[in-house]
């Protein structure tokens, strides 16, 4: 579902390059570890508090020249314990040269 509402103008591999960028700064903002990739992203450690995280979807597409966005569908358990399914997350990204994708607020 989540694919038929996102625009296709990316090639697939960019596509599938930035999928797996998107979910990887996901959980390392979900869950703390990893954020040491993204310095300029990630100023302050920490997590969520949710476990069990996992990805459902992604898809990503281009918002514009050298800038992408990942939209997430995730699932998770809240630092109360409750499971949450279905929620919602964007991940923006620029090309800063090449091939070599960033994320930015």
């Amino acid at each position: 579902m989540l694919d038929a509402h996102s625009p296709h103008n990316l090639p697939p591999q960019v596509e599938q390059h930035l999928d797996q960028l998107g979910r990887a700064v996901w959980l390392a903002d979900l869950t703390g570890q990893g954020r040491t990739q993204w310095p300029h992203y990630f100023t302050t450690p920490g997590s969520s508090g949710y476990t069990s995280i996992r990805v459902q979807a992604t898809a990503a597409h281009a918002t514009g020249p050298r800038r992408a966005a990942v939209t997430l569908i995730w699932a998770g358990t809240s630092p109360a314990g409750d499971p949450e399914v279905g929620l919602p997350g964007t991940v923006l990204l620029t090309q800063r040269s090449g091939s070599t994708w960033e994320p930015v607020r």
